[in-house]
């Protein structure tokens, strides 16, 4: 009976089983005390204990962490776990896996830094209010964090030395303001802080002594000029590159052969736009600069005058000089005023030790996008009193920078850079010189049909009607530069004409007027007693805005075409044969046929 019985438990516990009742299981253990170890700077182990129904397995990353795990009884191990000096000044931590039966757990370890005193060398600096800056140094034992409130003071905090020292730079936007400035930089080292209280004085301009510089002692320096376009003013989709507009690098034989060409000067336009970091100290990239002081450093050594400005960051308002925006808004304007002082302060530092072969022009031909005209055939007039506002801030930055910029000469344009336009609304800014130290700068294309677009294939009273704009002419060619020397030459004011050209041509006939209209114009305004200077985009092309002469890579001329140009030019602004006038430039006109 009890057989019977035993048996029968066994099938109901069999048949259980069979209908889908589990057995009990052991759930399975993995567990760590501690679950994180915290060390001091220096070399060290502690211990871990570990709880796993089968011996662990762990993933360590860190080569400065080593471990031992040894069994120390059932189910129970022992980890050891060893660390290496920390000689870095940043406190570090590491996570360590361990992987048991179907179970993980993980470890963190962390380490300190040696515990030094936190110094800040300065309580309170004082920085300049043109390229302000002052260094403090500071001990912590971790890398310090800084802070201001104020937006024209940065200051930025140099990475821990080994000895847990570190320089803090306090760096301060250009004070536009008439007043002295405070500013407070805190510094923060774990839980303790410090502030350092920062002083910018206002500005104060000296009014320099020098000699004048007179319309004919302007024209007996710079003579001629030609521009290197479409080189270091190139750019693409808002990025600068020298070359992404056709031309290869200049070289110390463009300008030596640019010299032996005949020229006595050379401008060298200049593009910044994404080389300029962000506000409120719009630093420009220092290898940028660099590249634009060793290509003026290329004209210098050839002997040529040179003048640099600021390009197509204004151009049609697309880019940070935006004058459409600025007439718009006094906020936008003022944005626009500080890039404008930040960077032509830094332009200006670079250059202040360089002679007076050296001009800067503040900028090309800024216009709203509509180059000057609108609905009631102007519009320059609604723009011009910022632009005034702009070149005199430009001389005052300059001035202000000393050394030789003290009283280096300076051009201002007007709107456009057009004649017209400028003497119509341009403010001769106040400088802060005994004598006049500034020029004015204008661009001449002739009417532009000609010029520039191709629409007229010839030029002047021996041109055919058919081909040419009667309004066109060397009458019209000799008001534009007469209303521009008795506006300012005979004013005691240096004009130049900073860009004239015209675009070459394909056929003999056409380069012939080509060639004369080049040496007319030039003729005239040298004969007006200003500088014309040559628009040259380096294009080997022909046609529509085709303005290519000297290969900006080696110097030589593109052909014998333009290199006959070039001559006639450099004969119109350097002969003096008697016999050589505007009238005789003027009898030798060639033929329509």
């Amino acid at each position: 009976m009890k057989r019977l019985l035993s048996c029968l438990v066994s099938l109901i516990a069999l048949v259980a089983v069979s209908c889908g009742e589990k057995a009990e299981t052991q759930e399975p253990v993995l567990t760590l005390n501690p679950t994180s170890l915290d060390f001091d700077h220096n070399s060290g182990s502690k211990t871990v204990t570990i709880t796993s129904d089968i011996k662990p397995t762990y993933v360590l990353k860190e080569k400065w962490i080593s471990l031992l795990l040894a069994e120390a009884g059932t189910n129970t191990y022992t980890l050891t776990v060893e660390v290496q000096p920390n000689t870095a000044t940043l406190e570090r931590s590491a996570t360590i896996s361990f992987i048991g039966n179907k179970k993980s757990a993980t470890l963190t370890v962390n380490q300190g830094v040696p515990e030094v005193e936190f110094i800040v060398e300065k309580t309170a600096v004082e920085v300049n209010g043109v390229a302000g800056s002052a260094v403090v140094k500071v001990q912590s034992s971790v890398e310090p964090k800084v802070s201001c409130k104020e937006s024209w003071c940065v200051p930025v905090m140099d990475a821990l030395a080994a000895d847990r020292t570190a320089n803090l730079t306090i760096k301060a936007a250009y004070n536009m303001t008439t007043s002295d400035r405070t500013a407070t930089v805190k510094v923060v080292s774990g839980t303790k802080e410090k502030e350092i209280t920062v002083t910018q004085k206002a500005i104060n301009v000296e009014t320099a002594s020098c000699d004048p510089v007179t319309p004919e002692s302007f024209a007996r320096q710079f003579v001629n000029g030609w521009n290197m376009g479409n080189q270091l003013d190139a750019h693409n989709n808002g990025s600068v590159g020298e070359t992404v507009w056709g031309n290869d690098k200049c070289t110390q034989a463009t300008f030596d052969a640019v010299k032996k060409a005949g020229f006595k000067s050379v401008r060298i336009p200049v593009t910044y736009l994404n080389s300029i970091g962000p506000a409120p100290l719009y630093e420009i990239k220092s290898d940028y600069l660099d590249r634009v002081a060793e290509v003026v450093g290329y004209a210098k050594k050839a002997g040529l005058n040179v003048i640099i400005n600021i390009h197509h960051d204004g151009a049609d308002s697309q880019y940070w000089l935006n004058i459409k925006d600025a007439c718009k808004s006094t906020a936008k304007n003022q944005e626009v005023r500080a890039e404008i002082a930040q960077v032509w302060c830094q332009i200006a530092m670079k250059f202040k030790d360089e002679g007076d072969y050296l001009m800067f022009e503040s900028f090309n031909e800024i216009h709203d996008g509509g180059w000057g005209w609108g609905s009631n055939g102007t519009n320059y007039d609604t723009y011009a009193p910022t632009l005034n506002g702009w070149n005199h801030l430009f001389v005052d930055v300059v001035r202000s920078t000393g050394g030789n910029n003290a009283t280096r000469i300076l051009g201002v344009p007007g709107p456009c850079a057009n004649p017209n336009f400028t003497i119509a609304s341009l403010v001769i800014p106040t400088d802060k010189t005994t004598s006049n130290r500034l020029a004015v700068a204008v661009h001449y294309y002739g009417y532009s049909n000609y010029q520039l677009t191709c629409k007229y294939s010839q030029w002047g009273h021996t041109a055919d009607k058919d081909k040419a704009d009667a309004s066109d002419n060397e009458e019209s060619t000799k008001w534009q530069v007469e209303q521009v020397k008795v506006k300012y030459q005979d004013a005691g004011i240096p004009a130049y004409f900073g860009e004239t050209g015209c675009s070459t041509r394909d056929n003999a006939i056409e380069q012939a007027f080509h060639k004369y209209y080049l040496e007319y114009t030039w003729k005239c305004i040298h004969d007006y007693g200003m500088v014309p200077f040559l628009w040259d985009n380096g294009t080997k092309k022909n046609g529509a805005e085709c303005h290519g002469y000297i290969d900006h890579g080696t110097g030589k001329f593109i052909n014998s075409y333009v290199q006959e140009c070039v001559e006639a030019m450099i004969r119109a602004t350097t002969s003096t044969d008697p016999s050589y006038t505007l009238e005789s430039v003027y009898d030798s006109a060639p033929s329509a046929n």
